[in-house]
């Protein structure tokens, strides 16, 4: 176990020097398995001859646990027959079980609640069941906290599989206020817990209002009465079908290689660097100056370009900011220009390349077996809806009001997701005290 060295000479009023380093003088440090009735782990059910079911228990894996929000994706659990679930009686969960994982994923964390039960789980994770007297959520979130983190974190870079056993498990050392001082962190956390879920959960329903709005909006357009049938389907009289590429200057990327890459130099992007709708700049990668100027000028973006891939996982988009400049395309990503501005807009073609329609026509014309990937060829291929251009600004102007929207919450799940990690740094070490 990691043990914290800190100047005993510095030692805070109040506080005392333990192996986790300055604690409040009135907590205990005690070892995970002296708070525990048990500490054990699960099976896996085709082991012994058993095979997983549409039905029956429900079987949890690592995968089945959300760890952001400490929940179960009840969309994702196995399911075994009883008679696998009574055979493996050591691993059966009860109600505030935290199962902690400790293999792979380790130190993914959840706590069983009645819906989920009965419930039975694999050998990945390891089941924690507390004496009764000890605050279940406390733990969770000190099994979250930054002292255990330090454990999984050299876990982490010990073997290309991470993975702890049971004993360190049961050797983690667990800082413990009085119980009404477990239960107030407990509720702080749990607060603000509850505001990320609540803001997922509004990011995810306007999500789902704006894809349903572009399916509307980008085919039946606002207010139109009067309708046409044409080679793609019924759309407002007033609008047209044709060719993107008659619409569209659409430029794919070179297809750097890794030799080529340099610590430093001409930025350019890659599939990794296009994160909501913008440019994530920690994955950006760069080739030398001098190759840049010689081979590679003209793929320069320009700020108000919208780049899109075009492998992988097609329909990742962003448009190109001032501040994101200078950058340079690369393969699997096609930079895109409308040709004519009182034609398309880029606001509209923006949305366009996010809609259903295209990603079902891009889908349609890739290529490849192993990974969909679609390139200029294809899109000569495939039209574009194109209402008229002061329509199409309005369309722009609903579906930009709903990004909006999804951004503030988005801005709010940022701060709060830091509140949360600074008040676990704080209240799990006993830094800052509550009152009680």
């Amino acid at each position: 176990m990691m043990r914290c060295e800190v100047d005993e000479m510095n030692i805070r009023d109040g506080y005392m020097m333990t192996d986790l380093g300055e604690l409040p003088i009135d907590w205990e440090t005690v070892s995970l398995e002296k708070i525990s009735e048990h500490i054990t782990k699960g099976s896996t059910p085709t082991t012994y001859g058993f095979n997983f079911m549409e039905e029956g228990i429900n079987f949890i894996k690592i995968e089945s646990i959300n760890d952001f929000s400490g929940s179960i994706r009840f969309e994702s659990l196995a399911k075994i027959e009883p008679e696998c679930h009574f055979k493996f009686s050591r691993s059966q969960l009860k109600k505030n079980d935290i199962l902690f994982a400790i293999a792979g994923a380790i130190g993914k964390c959840v706590i069983i609640t009645d819906e989920i039960l009965p419930a039975n789980t694999n050998q990945a994770l390891a089941i924690i069941r507390l004496v009764q007297n000890i605050n279940t959520v406390y733990i969770y979130y000190q099994l979250k906290g930054p002292y255990t983190q330090m454990i999984v974190d050299q876990a982490k870079t010990v073997t290309a599989q991470a993975n702890i056993s049971l004993t360190q498990v049961s050797q983690l050392l667990i800082p413990l206020p009085s119980k009404s001082e477990q239960q107030k962190i407990a509720d702080i956390l749990s607060t603000v817990d509850e505001h990320i879920s609540e803001t997922e959960a509004l990011i995810e329903k306007t999500k789902v209002l704006k894809q349903g709005m572009m399916q509307r909006l980008l085919t039946k357009g606002i207010g139109h009465t009067d309708f046409k049938d044409t080679e793609i389907g019924r759309i407002p009289v007033e609008w047209s079908v044709v060719k993107f590429s008659t619409l569209v200057l659409f430029q794919e990327g070179p297809g750097l290689r890794k030799w080529q890459y340099t610590t430093s130099g001409i930025p350019f992007l890659n599939i990794r660097c296009i994160q909501n709708n913008s440019i994530d700049r920690r994955s950006i990668q760069f080739i030398s100056i001098e190759e840049y100027e010689s081979k590679y000028k003209h793929f320069s973006l320009n700020s108000g370009d919208l780049v899109v891939s075009s492998s992988g996982t097609l329909g990742k988009k962003a448009i190109i900011k001032t501040s994101d400049l200078p950058l340079m395309l690369n393969t699997s990503i096609i930079r895109m220009k409308t040709l004519d501005e009182k034609r398309l807009s880029m606001s509209f073609l923006n949305y366009f390349v996010e809609s259903d329609f295209y990603q079902k026509a891009v889908t349609q014309e890739s290529v490849g077996s192993a990974q969909a990937n679609y390139g200029p060829y294809h899109l000569n291929k495939i039209d574009i809806i194109l209402p008229p251009i002061e329509e199409q600004h309005r369309i722009a102007s609903i579906l930009t009001a709903i990004d909006d929207q999804i951004d503030s919450y988005q801005t709010k799940l940022t701060t709060l997701t830091k509140l949360k990690s600074a008040l676990m740094q704080q209240l799990l070490t006993g830094k800052t005290r509550v009152k009680i």
